[in-house]
C-alpha cells in the first residue's frame, strides 16, 4: 500500500487491518495478530475502533493464557472512556460498587439505549457485550 493510504484512507485501511488482524487470530496466526493489533490500537480514533481492538485482543490474550494481560487490554480501555481506574483485583467491596454502579445504569438507561447507540456507531455489527 502507498504510504500516506492511512491518511488518505484512514477507516477503510483501519477496517482492513482490523479484519486481517481477525484472520491471523482465527487461523493461528497469533503473535501476528498481537503486532497488528498494537498497531491497530495506536491508530484507533474513536471509541468504537478502540473497543473494537480491545476486545479482540482481550480474545488473543485469553486465548493465549494470558489473563493478567487480557484483563489489563479490558482495564485500560474502560480507564480511557470512563475515567475510572480499576483494580485488576478488586475487594468484594468495590466489586460490589461497580456492579451495582452498572446495574443503575442499566436500569436509568436501559440496555436497548447502550445496544442502539453501539450499533449506530459500530462500522460493523456488535460481536458480544462485556455486561
Amino acid at each position: 500500500m502507498p504510504n500516506d493510504s492511512w491518511r488518505r484512507h484512514g477507516d477503510l485501511i483501519f477496517n482492513v487491518e482490523l479484519n486481517r488482524a481477525e484472520c491471523e487470530f482465527l487461523t493461528g496466526a497469533l503473535s501476528d495478530a498481537e503486532q497488528r493489533l498494537a498497531e491497530l490500537s495506536r491508530r484507533a480514533t474513536n471509541a468504537v475502533e478502540q473497543a473494537t481492538v480491545a476486545c479482540l485482543s482481550i480474545d488473543l490474550y485469553t486465548t493465549l493464557g494470558q489473563t493478567s494481560r487480557a484483563v489489563a487490554a479490558g482495564l485500560d480501555y474502560l480507564r480511557q472512556h470512563l475515567g475510572d481506574d480499576w483494580s485488576p483485583h478488586p475487594s468484594d467491596d468495590e466489586a460490589r460498587r461497580q456492579f451495582e454502579w452498572i446495574s443503575s445504569q442499566l436500569e436509568e438507561r436501559g440496555i436497548e439505549t447502550y445496544r442502539r447507540a453501539a450499533d449506530e456507531r459500530s462500522p460493523r455489527p456488535a460481536r458480544r457485550w462485556m455486561f
